[in-house]
């Protein structure tokens, strides 16, 4: 697997995509846009159903903007501190 952090504005060409199928074994290559919560969930996912494949290299590739693949822009440390996801949740209070 190879992890690709990108800008969040830049276009990856496909010139920096391994398009080459010279290999006479099958493969599947698979991209993966974002590396927050739902984009390794979706890694876990592919990784259990390529086992169940005969004989199959995977390559994937993970594009993530942040630098900090699991955490996402919702949960990133670089966020103000004046975001809620950046407080415990023991430090929350519904009496405001």
């Amino acid at each position: 697997m190879t992890y690709q952090e990108t800008g969040s504005k830049e276009t990856v060409p496909t010139s920096r995509l391994n398009l080459d199928d010279s290999d006479d074994e099958p493969s599947l290559r698979v991209a993966i846009v974002g590396g927050g919560p739902r984009g390794l969930y979706s890694l876990e996912r592919i990784l259990d159903k390529a086992r169940q494949l005969p004989a199959t290299h995977l390559h994937v590739t993970l594009y993530d903007s942040s630098g900090q693949p699991g955490a996402g822009k919702i949960y990133s440390t670089k966020q103000p501190e004046w975001l809620l996801m950046n407080y415990s949740s023991r430090h929350i209070d519904a009496w405001l």
